[in-house]
């Protein structure tokens, strides 16, 4: 399970399988997925990033697939420092997942980073269905 969500997203979840989190198949209407459940919060994923030097934020395309485990938010952080952080939405259909914009200031960007997200509910049965990040970089503008 955990090199399947290396090779799907690049990145690991940490800590053990089956002890720290596993995949869960959750099918909200009639669409079943593979979602990851935080068995003991929080959930980190890292993965070590390139952040080109006119990206501003990253998109992280996620969200709680109820709302069973109550208000969730998710942090970037960079060598146990926290960046920025912003509340994780519920996936309200799986045909269009929901992103967070995380804000990445000026003095990360340019460089390559091992980042974390940390998400973490306020109760226990946090179930994220992880879609994928992206760092988008802006179009030129026309002179």
């Amino acid at each position: 399970a955990a090199s399947l969500f290396v090779r799907q997203h690049r990145g690991i979840v940490q800590g053990s399988y089956a002890d720290v989190w596993r995949w869960s198949t959750f099918g909200p209407n009639g669409r079943k997925r593979q979602v990851v459940e935080a068995l003991k919060p929080p959930l980190v994923l890292s993965r070590t990033l390139s952040i080109p030097a006119e990206c501003e934020e990253l998109r992280v395309y996620c969200g709680a697939v109820d709302n069973q485990a109550g208000n969730t938010r998710v942090t970037l952080l960079s060598a146990g420092k926290p960046i920025t952080d912003d509340g994780v939405p519920i996936v309200s259909d799986p045909t269009k997942p929901p992103y967070l914009r995380l804000r990445i200031p000026p003095e990360y960007r340019g460089r390559e980073l091992k980042c974390e997200l940390s998400f973490k509910s306020d109760k226990p049965g946090l179930r994220l269905d992880f879609y994928g990040i992206e760092l988008p970089v802006p179009a030129a503008k026309s002179p």
